[in-house]
This record gives C-alpha cells, structure tokens and sequence, in this order.
C-alpha cells in the first residue's frame, strides 16, 4: 500500500459499496463473504499486521460501506402517481429527441401542483399535428417549460435476459416518467441568467452542426460518435453489427482519443510548434480536458481516460513519477465519491477493468509475440489482454461472444487508431478554417467508413461464429479473474502452478451448460400477444409465434417514428441469447395475426431457424407476406399441420397436432395449430386464439381428455376457453398471455371466473410477467418472473 497508496484505497473502497450494496439489497450473501474473506487473506499475506495499519484498511472499507449507504438512501422521490393530468413545470436538461408523433427529454422538475420539488423525470409527449412536431423540435436544452402530464412509474424487467429500464433510471436518480398526450397547452420560456451548461451544451450542438458540414451523409453520423459521444443518429444497423463482432468500443469516446489530446498531436504538439513553452503547454492541455470531457457527453470511460491524462500531465509538469496502477486507482476513488452508482455502469465496468488488465498484462503478454516487430507484438498483446478481461462482463451483459472478435479488433481497431480518429480530428478542425479545404479529403474518409463497414458486416454475417451464453453466476466470474490473475502470477515467474491449472480445469468444467432430464417452458411476456419457447433435453428449442404490436394506420407521413417498439428484437431475441440459445429447432406459427408474427422477422434475422411449421393458410397481411419471403430467402424448410400428426423428440417427450384437419374458409383465430405436448406424462397444450367453434370440434372429435396446463386461447377472450372445453380439459394450471392495461380488456372476467370453477390456478403474464414451467420425471413446477416464490 505504501507503494501505491491510491490503487489500494480504492480497491478497498470500492469493497465496502459492493458489500454495502448487496447488504441493502439482500442478495448474493456469499459475495460480500467473498469480499471480507479477500480482505482478510490480502490483510494477511501481503501487508504488514501493525494496528494502526490494521485500522486504516478498515476504515477505509467501513467508508465505502457507510458511503454508499448513505448516497442510495438519499435516492428518494416526493412525487407520487397520477391518475389524471398534473400541472408540471421545470427544465429541459437533454437535447429534445422528436421522432415522429414523439417527443422525448429529460425534465429537472421544479414543481408539480405547486408541490415545490428538484428532481429528473423522462418525458414522453405525444404529438397531434405536423404543427406540434415543429413546435417540439424548437424546444432545446436549458428551456423552461410548462405543461400538462401524468406521472407514471417506468417498467422493469418482465423476463429473463430482458433490459430494466426502472433499474436504469434509478442509477440515474430518476423514479417518473411524464405522459403527455399533447403538445397544444405546453408553454416554454428561457432564463436570463446565463448558466455554465447550457453554454457547454450550445457549444456541442455548434460542434454537431460543423461536423455535419464537413462531414457527408454516411460519415458524419459515425464521426459525431466518434469526436462528440453523439450516438443518437447512429443507424440501428451500424451499432448491431459492431455489438455482434465486440467493437462497439471503437465507437465510444474512451483513453484512445484523450491520448490523441494529452498526447499532444492537436494541442500539446500544435502549442509547442506555434511557440509556447513545455510548462505552459502542458498547462493549458491540462485546461482543455474537462472542456472536451463535458462537450463529448461525460460517459464515464471518457471521464476515466481524462482524470488519469491529467494527472499524469501533472506528473510530467512537476517532474514526477508516474504509476499507471495509482492513476487508475485514483480515477476510479474520485469518480465513485462522485457517483457510487457508476459502479451499475457497464461503460465504467469495462473501461475500468479492460484499463485495469491492460496495465498489468500487456507487458508480459508481449513477451509471447516479442519474434514479431514491437508494433505488432504490441498490437496483439492489447488485443488479447482486452479480450480476456472484458470476456466474463461482455457474456454476462450481452449474453453471447463471436469467435471472430479477437481477429476483427485486431483488423480494425488500428484503422480507427491511426486513421479514422486522427484523420478526424485534423479534417474536423481544418474545417473551421475552409470546409472546402477538407471536402476531398472528407469524402475519401466517408468511403473508408462505407468500405470497413460492409467488412464487419460481411464478418458478423457469419453465425457459426457467433455463439450465445447463458450470463454466469457471479461465483464463476470471480473465479475466472482469480485464474486470470494467477496467469499473471505465472507470467511474473511465481510458482503455484498446479492452483492455477486446477481452477482453470473448475472454470471451464463450470462454464460448460449442463441440462438434466428436464423440458423448460417459458412463456415470454411480449405485452399482447403470445411467444412461448420450449427447451427440450436433447438443446432442442422450439418457439410458438413470436409477439407482436398492432399497428394502425397513421396517415400523414410525419406520423413515423424511425425508432419503435419491436417484441421480436426487445423481448424475444434477448430472451434466447440469455438462454444461451444458439439455434431454433422449429418455428411454430399458429396463425398470421400480427400479435403472434409480429416480432418474428427479427428473430428470423438473427436466430438460425432449422424449420417451420404451418397451419397452411394463405398471407393475408403485408408483415406476413414479408416474413414468408425472408423464411424462402434463407431458404428454411417450412412444412404445413395437420391434426394427427406426431413426432417424438426423446422417448418420453412426444407432440402431436390436434388442429386443424384442413384449411376452412373460418377466421385465422379458428385455423389455429393447436399442439399437445407429452412430456414426462404432463400433458401440456398449446391453443394459438382458438375459438368457441374450434373448440366444439376438438371436444368432438374425442382426442382431448384431462390435461395439466393449458395455454388459454386468444389471450383470455370470452369468444374462447368455454365452460365445455374446460369441462373437458380440466387444467391443473392455466396461462394467459395478454398485455398490461391492454384496450381489449383481455383476459375477461367471464373467463377467470370459468377457470376458478374448474379450480384451475392461474397465472397471467400482464400481472407476474414471464411465466416458467419445469417438466421432470417426477415433478411438475410453475413459478413467475415477477413473483417467483408462488
């Protein structure tokens, strides 16, 4: 500690909030035993035992504990849920986003119903007219406003694997949203008094404007990215295919650009070129650096990589040794003072801990590469040891990992180091002087970009590589970096080898997905609409239709959002990666309503789909035209049902179609596939929207008897799920898939009461969320994503 005083301090105080936080939360117990018994052992073995030092280890891990306690209890609100239209007046604290008939901002409320308050919401304002959708794109950061809305809890998680966005604005000291179904009544008004962020913020929107002159169309989106942290214009398609190969990094601002600043290639070198001296060079570097972290959007890796090039160039100023370890250290005490909630933060994460390795490993990891030129053995040595370290978060957050993505950072991130970054800068600050002076070069730049990016597209396309992981038990992550740092341990010519291959044995052992003999049953909450996915023994996984949003005609063009709701790409897909899904056996389509296709055109894109089962009816609908079209282009078998058919998957895990037995002139409600599944002796069965009449014929035809569970009809609707079928049936348990406050009023009282008669229990997906099912040989357990202890 006495070497590196700062590095020891914040890892002890960074101990305490992790202790403090699961403490709160009651959760992972053995975490924080883990953590006392590290310090314990730390204590021990490495420092020296006096008492005075003793204490201090102590306290400084009592700090962290009390700190963070005290920071998360002062995260409270004094606004409560509305029910009606509440005056609101307060400051727009974010750039406005209006995409189509919406309106988004972040609001420092000062007052609701002349409740006087201070705290952020998210607003979401509706517009009605082509006149209100001008009128909200004059609406800029720093504006005061006043208007009418409710308050509305925001939504967390509802399903495994499933982003929580209540979480998220919690870390961000944020408990409301604001609903506004109209921008007529809204008054704005701006302050006199000059205020340092809106100047930072008028200053940024300039910047954004300059780049888009000097940049074209293609380009000037990812150079706002890249030189500003404005991410909002990136194309959906852009960020997706640089998530799938692990280089989103490259489009946040991080160490890389404050090394091109600090390191003088547009300040330090410009200033010392025109004349000043070294001191007063580094002096007015050092003053830069704030400015630029405020104009890039202060992310938390760009706050990090600033702190440390500060510091260090006031190492350089005073003529003092630099430890790489003590700038980390004091960059991560300084920033969890700040926000002990930037620990939730998966930029701080990976920033910190990719840092983290990269200063302890890659020194010795070039030793490995040293028979190639040192520029590459450098290379190769970050891209590694970035690697490695970042892999236990990466499969953790993101749930899955492509083989190729040690090769494609090793291809492309020099190519934003020493090209597309610099470059940028350069063209960008010689645009000030005469945009034409940069246009050639610009639109060389832009084809650049254009050419990389149909690489990593063509790269990312290949889904053999790309594998999906379950995220891992904390357990597992903390014996992974145990491992890791026994290689290092390794690498510095320490002994205690035969530890370090006995863990990495446990870690890989750990890691492998062991299944036993068990059917998984979930059925994914995706709001109105049904996407049920059934995991067999055997890997194999079959999903029955995939949710979907009803959408109606707008009308004006202006109406369009660029950026909507998507059931298939929010819950679905991020379902099956958590699950570490790599492959979909076979795709059921029940029937074409767009509530049950809706969301499967994306996972159709994403997932390898092996094949797909039919009711047979013809495309009534433009989406599902779309969706038969991309089935044909990827060439996936599709194969029609009909009652009577059966298959087995294992021996005691059988499935048979009960309907329908021909195409009929009906609705599609009524054309539905209706599946029966055998497993283990539990009779599972699975409706689509079948109706009243489809259900007459099935009681008829005599192939129903007693069931276990049974996935209600169309959502609960009273035209389904009648006395006569469920005096047939008579479900142990019964689902409803249906969506929160959905305007069909699904599922209907006359339903529930028809199930209760029956003494089915219930569970529903808009009260508990997801809903699981277990299938073993000798026992049967449902349980709810929301409430998981029924």
């Amino acid at each position: 500690m006495y070497s590196r005083p700062m590095y020891v301090a914040s890892l002890l105080l960074l101990m305490g909030m992790v202790m403090s936080h699961y403490l709160l939360h009651e959760q992972y117990i053995s975490l924080t035993i883990l953590s006392v018994l590290i310090l314990i052992f730390g204590h021990m073995f490495k420092w020296a035992l006096s008492r005075s030092y003793s204490i201090l280890l102590f306290l400084l891990v009592l700090t962290g504990v009390s700190y963070y306690y005290w920071y998360d209890a002062t995260n409270q609100t004094l606004l409560k849920e509305s029910e009606s239209d509440e005056l609101i007046r307060g400051r727009i604290v974010s750039q406005v986003q209006v995409d189509g008939d919406l309106a988004k901002f972040r609001l420092k409320v000062m007052e609701v119903q002349a409740l006087l308050v201070d705290e952020a919401v998210e607003c979401r304002i509706y517009l009605k007219s082509k006149e209100e959708q001008e009128q909200a794109t004059k609406l800029i950061f720093g504006t005061y406003v006043e208007f009418k809305g409710q308050l509305k809890a925001p939504e967390g998680s509802r399903n495994p694997g499933s982003f929580d966005y209540r979480q998220y604005l919690y870390y961000k000291r944020i408990h409301w949203l604001v609903i506004s179904t109209s921008l007529a009544d809204l008054k704005a008004y701006r302050s006199a008094n000059i205020r340092p962020d809106v100047v930072m913020n008028r200053v940024r929107d300039y910047l954004e404007r300059s780049l888009e002159r000097t940049f074209p169309a293609g380009s000037s989106e990812i150079m706002k990215a890249l030189l500003l942290g404005i991410k909002v214009d990136l194309p959906q398609d852009v960020t997706d295919i640089y998530g799938k190969l692990g280089l989103i990094h490259v489009l946040a601002i991080s160490g890389l650009h404050m090394s091109i600043i600090a390191g003088g290639i547009f300040i330090l070198g410009i200033l010392r070129f025109i004349g000043f001296t070294r001191e007063t060079s580094i002096i007015l570097t050092v003053l830069t650096i704030p400015i630029y972290i405020v104009l890039a959007g202060a992310a938390p890796s760009i706050v990090r990589s600033g702190i440390m090039a500060v510091i260090s160039l006031v190492g350089v100023y005073l003529h003092r040794g630099r430890d790489g370890l003590n700038l980390w250290g004091t960059a991560l005490f300084l920033m969890l003072i700040y926000n002990p909630y930037y620990l939730w933060d998966i930029g701080f994460q990976l920033s910190f801990l990719v840092t983290w390795g990269l200063i302890l490993f890659v020194p010795y990891m070039r030793s490995f590469f040293h028979f190639l030129p040192d520029s590459l053995s450098s290379l190769l040595a970050v891209a590694v040891t970035a690697q490695w370290v970042s892999f236990p978060l990466i499969v953790y957050y993101f749930h899955h990992y492509h083989l190729l993505s040690l090769l494609a950072n090793i291809l492309f991130v020099p190519l934003y180091s020493i090209v597309f970054i610099p470059m940028g800068f350069a063209l960008f600050i010689l645009g000030f002087v005469h945009p034409g002076l940069v246009q050639l070069w610009a639109e060389g730049l832009a084809y650049g970009f254009q050419w990389m990016n149909r690489m990593i597209e063509w790269i990312a396309g290949w889904h053999g590589f790309q594998r999906h992981v379950a995220p891992p038990e904390v357990w597992w992550m903390v014996i992974y970096y145990i491992v890791l740092c026994g290689s290092l341990w390794i690498m510095k010519g320490r002994r205690l080898l035969w530890l370090f291959l006995l863990m990495s044995v446990i870690l890989s052992l750990s890691f492998i997905p062991w299944q036993g003999e068990q059917v998984k049953i979930t059925f994914v909450d995706v709001g109105q609409g049904d996407a049920i996915v059934i995991q067999l023994p055997n890997k194999r996984v079959y999903l029955i239709d995939g949710g979907g949003v009803l959408t109606y005609d707008k009308g004006e063009s202006w109406r369009k959002r660029k950026s909507y709701f998507d059931p298939g790409k929010d819950i679905v897909v991020p379902f099956l990666k958590s699950q570490g899904i790599n492959e979909v056996h076979t795709l059921v389509i029940t029937h074409g309503d767009i509530d049950h296709i809706g969301g499967l055109y994306t996972v159709v894109e994403d997932i390898p789909i092996r094949r797909v089962l039919i009711n047979g009816t013809q495309p009534k609908s433009k989406q599902e035209t779309e969706l038969y079209q991309l089935l044909n282009q990827k060439q996936i078998p599709i194969y029609q049902g009909r009652a009577g058919d059966w298959w087995k998957d294992a021996e005691e895990i059988e499935w048979k179609i009960l309907h329908p037995s021909a195409v009929e002139n009906e609705s599609d409600n009524n054309s539905s596939l209706v599946l029966l599944l055998n497993a283990y002796g539990y009779k599972i069965l699975f409706t689509g929207d079948l109706e009243r009449e489809g259900e007459n014929r099935l009681i008829e035809s005599g192939d129903l008897d007693k069931i276990h569970l049974l996935k209600v009809a169309h959502h609960g609707s009273k035209s389904s799920t009648t006395e006569a079928w469920l005096d047939r049936l008579q479900p142990d348990y019964s689902i409803i898939s249906a969506g929160r406050l959905n305007r069909y009023g699904h599922p209907h009282e006359e339903v529930l009461t028809r199930l209760h008669q029956v003494n089915s229990r219930i569970f529903r997906t808009d009260k508990q969320g997801a809903v699981m099912v277990e299938l073993r040989p000798t026992e049967m357990k449902v349980w709810t994503y929301l409430q998981p202890s029924q």
